[in-house]
């Protein structure tokens, strides 16, 4: 059975954030001059602003959301506000400036592929190969080194830019700071059929291109109600997430009450999901204290989707082993915050019901008792939480901004 495990790390711990309006002015450490054009935001979203010619800026936020501040400036080491230090944020930001070394510094590495195979496999595995993935454009690919390492079977990338991609699909300018990317194959080669391990991590913020195009926001909710944020959202705070029409939660084959397995607590603003002492269990083939499976709704109109989606990977249109071969299942992870989205090979999966349904699963594994959760659907433990299945499918061309709403 075909076994790949993938990690994306969507950068920084989390910071609690309150209804406010955040001010301040930011200056150069050595020379004490403000510092126009730095890059503020709040990691994940799109609540975005650039200081002025007087280096100054202003957020406003208006409930409260998982996620870090950010100051980014291409000739100043970024600065990150985390653990909810914004709260002690002073008046007067000071930012260093980069070392000269690390500014357009190239390495260049030798491997057996072109650049233009190794840029289109980064394509695949960082955007995805969702409608949305494969609607995505990079703007600026001649910042993005990437390079394969036969010895280790690797594919690696970084830039020194940010990674602009614009979402036409879901209608997004998204800037991605690439803090790392790797993905391991399991023999040299570029199939994404010997993907074994991804990983990369990012910090993203986000630019609405679209924000009164009705067909995009039917789009932006489809993939929405698909993610972890909703699952989250819906357990921490529906009243019976069971009955949820968009998805089911299953033990094994079994439909079950969440409300079995997960104690709902207020804490502050947030909720705190906790694990019921008497469903933690410890031999889960991937070790975790609880694994359950997310039966998304039933969406007939897009077998035909789905089934494209599943050849373009096989490169075969007439696979005859289809259903065969979407019962493999993956185990991916995801990393230390909110927005992830890990990735799996797509599996289409036939619950053992007496119709036998066509369903879209994600399988959801807990190493962590505990997590806490905002309205959004933000998680702080995300290092703690794995997915596979649909949610694991999607990837950086799927993400939304961390204050989405439908």
């Amino acid at each position: 059975m075909k076994r790949t495990l993938v990690f994306i790390i969507i950068i920084l711990s989390c910071c609690h954030i309150n209804a406010q309006t955040l001010t301040g002015v930011v200056y150069d450490q050595a020379t004490k001059q403000p510092i126009p054009g730095v890059y503020v935001y709040f990691d994940g979203t799109s609540i975005v602003d650039a200081t002025d010619n007087s280096g100054r800026f202003t957020l406003t936020v208006k409930q409260m959301i998982n996620t870090n501040l950010v100051f980014r400036h291409l000739a100043y080491q970024t600065l990150i506000i985390e653990d909810g230090l914004y709260m002690y944020l002073p008046d007067t930001i000071y930012l260093e400036e980069r070392p000269l070394a690390t500014l357009g510094e190239i390495t260049v590495r030798a491997d057996s592929y072109s650049r233009r195979q190794r840029l289109r496999a980064f394509r695949e595995q960082f955007l995805g190969m969702t409608q949305a993935g494969r609607s995505c454009k990079i703007v600026n690919e001649d910042d993005i080194e990437v390079w394969f390492n036969v010895s280790s079977k690797t594919l690696m990338a970084s830039s020194d830019k940010p990674i602009e991609v614009i979402n036409e699909y879901l209608g997004y300018r998204i800037l991605f700071t690439l803090a790392d990317f790797k993905v391991e194959y399991s023999s040299v080669t570029l199939d994404p059929n010997k993907v074994q391990k991804i990983y990369f991590a990012v910090s993203s913020s986000f630019t609405d291109l679209n924000p009164n195009d009705i067909s995009i926001k039917m789009r932006r909710d489809n993939v929405y109600e698909e993610s972890p944020n909703y699952f989250f959202k819906s357990l921490a705070y529906d009243s019976n997430p069971s009955s949820n029409h968009v998805f089911k939660i299953y033990k094994g084959e079994s439909q079950t009450d969440s409300r079995s397995y997960f104690t709902v607590k207020d804490t502050l603003s947030l909720k705190m999901i906790h694990i019921n002492a008497n469903m933690i269990e410890r031999r889960n083939p991937d070790r975790s204290l609880l694994r359950i499976s997310v039966v998304h709704r039933e969406m007939p109109e897009a077998e035909g989707y789905y089934r494209e989606m599943y050849y373009l990977r096989q490169g075969n249109p007439n696979n005859p082993n289809f259903a065969q071969s979407n019962n493999n299942r993956a185990n991916s992870s995801s990393g230390v915050y909110a927005n992830n989205f890990v990735n799996s090979p797509f599996e289409l999966n036939n619950l053992q019901n007496e119709n036998r349904m066509n369903y879209y699963r994600s399988d959801v594994s807990f190493f962590t008792n505990s997590l806490l959760v905002d309205q959004y659907g933000n998680i702080d433990q995300f290092d703690k939480v794995i997915f596979s299945g649909l949610m694991g499918w999607m990837r950086a061309g799927d993400m939304l901004p961390k204050e989405y709403e439908p």
